[in-house]
């Protein structure tokens, strides 16, 4: 076998080299450059010279023209193994040096070891009688070869630079995602930082809207993205657009739960920026992104499991505790009452026990969403136990009727059966009730005393009990004289009670005030103070007060109202020829009255005014702020709606 020279300034490919020829069975000496190989030459004459062209102190041009110049190593063979050596006069200045054979690297081992067996099996090639301007040339293509060398490390840096801010970036965004506990702010940031670090002119983010297309979600750069997100679909394949206009783009998928959730675009300033070894990087970015996303979706069910009761998917009981901390501080701040109600489901393990607890579930689940949607938007509907509910009562005016209120529509909720299986079911609620603040003034306090008057009123058997004494009292007054008020309304026991008002000046009857009054066969005469009001909430026919002139006319509701408008028709007719009235609340008055005069006959100068001869009668401005309804008034005397003989009926029959 031969003994074999190698010269190369880089360590790694002589030694790759060596071990190939060594295991061919050659005999192999190494040096790292033109002029160490020179010596070797001089010193062991070996049969065959691989040299690289390109090398500090002497290249391989020089060192061939040395060897073919010195008669003792004239006859040794030479092969160029280079990476630089395209150009025909490259290849023209090889062949006069005498240069054997051109390898250019990378060749395959059996390229090579071939290219070593051929040259050494033939005659040493000779120079080329050129030899008066090889120096010249030599020059020329080193000069040419070193630019080209040059360009191609240029080249090298750039893309060494770009994989460096594509490994920033991407080191940026898996820092982000450790501290990211919000999806929004996660998307936001990681744009920011691909075009801040990434050095991408747009970053943008699109996510599914539900029905496979993309709605922009977040992005940074230059430039809007919504034109591609209008033309994208979801996939799982990365697209790619090298020859763009305004550079080039990749479209990224982001991959949740192993779903196509949203893309990742990114812009470049420039065309084919996204080669293969780019695009590793990027798709190791999509995957940390899609992982975030995932993590926080899965985080964001995790906490609100922990503040919801996942069978109702109403707050728990420590959400609960937190909403009725928040309604108390408002109660606190405003000067205002708040409460908090603790229900719980009678008989619900018989249900259980009978239908299954399937059908116990889907008894839960409906006994929540009548709760809730008894309860104000405002107030907090809980499951805090397995037959347990907790209303929250947010900042409320009049601690009576707001209660009061809420027990009828609870009452009202569960009345209608619940099917369960094909089976109706009666269900039947208890309650305690705590006000803030005389039940508690902490949530702690508050809720404790609720629970403690739940735990009275099933062991009393009553379907609700206040903590406060007086508060139970209070409210079945209430609930009495509203039984009382509509057997008095469909038993007609309400009446108009005429009374003359007499002109101080001449003695004569200035008109009649109509009052209405209600005796109870228990009760007695009922003062207006005690009914008037409920009338007002619960009566679907309503009242108002009436002054024609400096009378005062009262008119109320159902068949009182009738007979107040038949005696306004008497007094036109000749009857008598003074003014009537009727006793009322403001709520639908207009309506009410136009009606009852249409139907008995009305003055013809009873009538609407403009709002300019409004203006001259009455100042139709307080009466709008005082009642929240216009002013009325007769073209002739006036008949004027007013807050103040609404107040002044109040107090003269109080």
């Amino acid at each position: 076998m031969a003994r074999i020279l190698i010269a190369d300034d880089h360590r790694a490919n002589r030694e790759a080299l060596a071990a190939l020829l060594e295991t061919a069975g050659h005999e192999v000496l190494s040096a790292p450059e033109g002029s160490k190989a020179l010596e070797l030459a001089r010193s062991h004459r070996p049969e065959l010279v691989i040299t690289d062209v390109l090398m500090p102190i002497m290249d391989g041009y020089e060192l061939t023209r040395r060897l073919k110049l010195e008669p003792q190593t004239a006859g040794i063979s030479v092969i160029f193994y280079t990476a630089y050596f395209g150009g025909q006069d490259a290849k023209e200045l090889a062949a006069a040096l005498g240069v054997a054979r051109v390898l250019v690297k990378p060749s395959d081992n059996a390229a090579i070891l071939r290219a070593v067996g051929e040259v050494l099996s033939a005659r040493p090639a000779a120079p080329a009688d050129t030899r008066a301007d090889l120096d010249r040339e030599h020059l020329r293509l080193m000069v040419d070869q070193l630019l080209e060398k040059t360009g191609a490390l240029e080249a090298q840096q750039q893309r060494i630079e770009r994989m460096n801010r594509t490994l920033a970036m991407l080191s940026a965004i898996n820092a982000l995602i450790v501290r990211a506990d919000e999806r929004q702010a996660l998307l936001e940031e990681a744009c920011r930082i691909a075009v801040d670090k990434g050095g991408f002119r747009l970053a943008a983010v699109g996510l599914s809207d539900g029905s496979r297309r993309l709605e922009l979600a977040a992005r940074a750069g230059e430039g809007s993205p919504e034109r591609e997100l209008e033309r994208l679909r979801l996939g799982t394949q990365a697209m790619i657009w090298n020859d763009a206009e305004s550079g080039s783009f990749v479209a990224l998928p982001l991959i949740v739960a192993e779903e196509p959730a949203g893309v990742l675009l990114l812009y470049a300033r420039v065309r084919d920026f996204f080669d293969e070894e780019e695009m590793r990087l990027l798709h190791e970015l999509a995957g940390d992104v899609s992982f975030a996303l995932h993590h926080l979706e899965q985080k964001a069910q995790m906490d609100y499991l922990a503040y919801h009761d996942s069978l109702t998917d109403l707050p728990n009981r420590s959400l609960f505790t937190d909403r009725m901390t928040q309604a108390l501080n408002a109660a606190r701040r405003e000067k205002r009452f708040a409460a908090a109600v603790f229900v719980d489901v009678e008989r619900f393990r018989m249900v259980n026990e009978t239908f299954g607890r399937k059908a116990g579930d889907d008894l839960l689940r409906t006994i929540g969403a009548r709760l809730r949607a008894a309860a104000r938007e405002q107030d907090t509907v809980a499951r805090i136990g397995a037959d347990h509910f907790a209303v929250a009562v947010a900042p409320f005016d009049r601690p009576g009727d707001t209660t009061h209120w809420m027990i009828e529509r609870l009452e009202q909720a569960f009345t209608p059966p619940i099917t369960i299986d094909g089976v109706e079911l009666r269900v039947a609620l208890k309650a305690g009730i705590g006000v803030f603040p005389a039940d508690g003034e902490s949530t702690e306090s508050l809720c404790a005393n609720a629970e403690t008057a739940l735990s009275k009123a099933k062991e009393l058997n009553q379907p609700y009990l206040f903590y406060a004494p007086e508060m139970n009292a209070r409210v079945a007054e209430s609930l009495a004289m509203e039984n009382r008020l509509r057997r008095a309304l469909e038993e007609g026991r309400l009446a108009l009670h005429y009374q003359p008002k007499i002109d101080v000046k001449t003695g004569a009857v200035a008109g009649l005030e109509a009052l209405i009054r209600w005796i109870d066969p228990e009760l007695g005469s009922v003062p207006p103070a005690k009914f008037v009001g409920l009338l007002e909430e619960k009566s679907s026919k309503p009242a108002a007060f009436i002054a024609k002139g400096d009378a005062l006319y009262v008119v109320h509701v159902g068949d009182v109202v009738e007979s107040a408008a038949r005696a306004l028709s008497a007094g036109r007719s000749g009857t008598w020829n003074v003014g009537t009235g009727v006793e009322t609340s403001v709520n639908r008055l207009f309506e009410l009255i136009a009606r009852s005069l249409d139907y008995h006959g009305a003055p013809e100068h009873v009538s609407p005014v403009p709002g300019e001869q409004r203006r001259s009668v009455l100042d139709g401005s307080s009466v709008r702020r005082d009642l929240g309804v216009p002013a009325w008034t007769s073209l002739e005397k006036g008949i004027v709606i007013t807050a103040e003989a609404f107040r002044r009926e109040r107090r003269s029959s109080a």
